[in-house]
């Protein structure tokens, strides 16, 4: 009868341990990628967001415009107050609140807190736009009743322009908020 002979060879289990470690390197490496794609997914979707949030202030902004335009033609007629005169410096806020319409008259130079950071600030809603949670809102601040129409030639031509800040935001709980301002002008 023949004997098998034995080999010791210290290879035996070296393949194994090779086969191993390239299976942890490759989970390793498909658990990154899936992190990764995980992460540049929130951010698409963040950016979604903000951009539908942008839109819909923007939105409002354009309608707020339109609110000061009625206004600066219409001032003291139907649904428009007339606009009072500046509020001299008297180290008192006395600033008025704005009406249901989100128009509010010129604001108390004494008053240290914006309208737009004015938790009780009452905002005038517009129609939401699809996709989004929040809904649109604008304010329309008189500014002056007697600025100049050119604002490259302060001193020439008319001067009884009226001036308007319109700040417009659109903001949800746990989405993105946007808020936009402009200043509008009509004669």
């Amino acid at each position: 009868m023949k004997r098998l002979a034995y080999r010791n060879n210290r290879s035996q289990g070296a393949a194994l341990i090779v086969a191993l470690i390239l299976l942890m390197v490759m989970s390793l490496l498909g658990l990154s990628s899936i992190r990764a794609t995980s992460t540049q997914e929130k951010m698409s979707a963040n950016v979604h967001d903000r951009s539908l949030a942008f839109q819909a202030a923007e939105n409002a902004l354009r309608i707020g415009e339109q609110e000061a335009q009625q206004w600066g033609e219409n001032a003291g007629s139907g649904a428009y107050p007339d606009i009072d005169t500046a509020l001299a410096s008297n180290n008192a806020c006395t600033q008025t609140a704005c009406n249901e319409n989100g128009l509010c008259q010129i604001p108390d130079p004494d008053c240290s807190t914006a309208r737009w950071n004015d938790p009780n600030q009452i905002w005038k809603a517009t129609d939401a736009m699809e996709g989004l949670s929040g809904t649109p809102q604008y304010i329309v601040e008189a500014l002056s009743t007697t600025a100049p129409c050119d604002p490259s030639e302060p001193t020439a031509g008319m001067q009884n322009c009226k001036r308007f800040r319109i700040t417009a935001r659109s903001t949800a709980t746990g989405r993105a908020s946007v808020t936009l301002q402009s200043i509008y002008a009509t004669d």
